[in-house]
């Protein structure tokens, strides 16, 4: 079975727009009889002073918060890193050509290079020392020459004298 719903007389759809409505119009009466003019300033008699005009410069000063930025600005890179040991000018000071600006340090860098430094001090003492190690065995390989030599002239003289012994079958053989 069917039974009719019946429809409510006032719905919050259409009180809605009545009551938005009815708040603007108030808003517009209050601002059209009560305020004017706008804005209204209220000052104290005794602070306004009424003097003759007369004919000068005028100097306004006016209060304003903003950033300067430079026409030209110049980036400059290190190309090794390292700690400001001292800044000889400031940011915005003129400078030119060839000035120093800051001094840098880096000791990992000066790090490196006395590491680099004792290792051809290295290379250099073992080129050195193979240098003395050859000419040491040079100079003992003509040491064993010159005993050689000197051992060769012996056994010649030997063998001279002992092939005129046995010639003569003065000397036995040698065994």
């Amino acid at each position: 079975m069917d039974r009719k719903i019946e429809r409510k007389q006032w719905s919050f759809k259409r009180v809605l727009p009545g009551v938005i409505s009815v708040v603007v119009v108030l808003i517009l009466i209050y601002f059209g009889f009560f305020n004017a003019s706008g804005s209204v300033l209220n000052v104290d008699a005794d602070r306004i002073t009424v003097s003759e005009v007369h004919l000068g410069g005028f100097q306004e000063n006016i209060i304003i918060n903003g950033t300067i930025v430079p026409v030209r600005s110049i980036f400059l890179d290190a190309v090794e890193g390292g700690r400001v040991d001292k800044v000889y000018h400031e940011g915005g000071s003129f400078v030119s050509a060839g000035d120093t600006l800051l001094v840098l340090s880096n000791n990992n860098l000066q790090l490196d290079v006395m590491n680099r430094e004792a290792q051809i001090l290295e290379q250099i003492s073992n080129l050195r020392n193979t240098r003395i190690a050859l000419q040491q065995q040079r100079i003992d390989l003509r040491s064993q020459l010159l005993t050689h030599e000197t051992e060769l002239q012996q056994r010649e003289r030997e063998y001279l004298r002992d092939s005129t012994l046995f010639a003569r079958d003065l000397a036995s053989v040698h065994q």
